[in-house]
């Protein structure tokens, strides 16, 4: 089995693809986060837009809000959207592909960096 592995995200460089994709935006978002002093993510999805599977591929997207803590600060993304593409393997469904398009409110690239 290959992994495609694709991740669209707001955050820069903005895509990650390939085996190591998961790996790869986690340690650029945590790398981020410390960074910008952003810590206690929290991720609430609304009910589904598109919820969908035709045989092997399924298709999900939902709105979604986010809250994390900026240099102490609360922060709420609402109006953001979540989409995932998954596949079945071997009778298991993983996630094949995934973006994150930013809401409105503030993202963590809106927060002021510390000089």
């Amino acid at each position: 089995m290959v992994m495609r592995g694709f991740i669209l995200d707001g955050m820069a460089p903005h895509i990650w693809s390939g085996p190591t994709a998961p790996a790869d935006w986690c340690k650029d978002a945590l790398a981020e986060a410390d960074h910008l002093g952003i810590s206690d993510f929290h991720v609430t999805l609304g009910a589904p837009f598109h919820d969908a599977v035709t045989g092997e591929a399924a298709y999900f997207a939902a709105p979604a809000t986010m809250t994390f803590k900026a240099q102490g600060w609360m922060v709420t993304q609402s109006g953001a959207i979540l989409t995932l593409a998954f596949e079945r393997v071997e009778s298991r469904w993983l996630i094949a592909a995934w973006t994150w398009t930013k809401g409105s409110g503030g993202g963590v690239d809106d927060v002021a960096r510390p000089t």
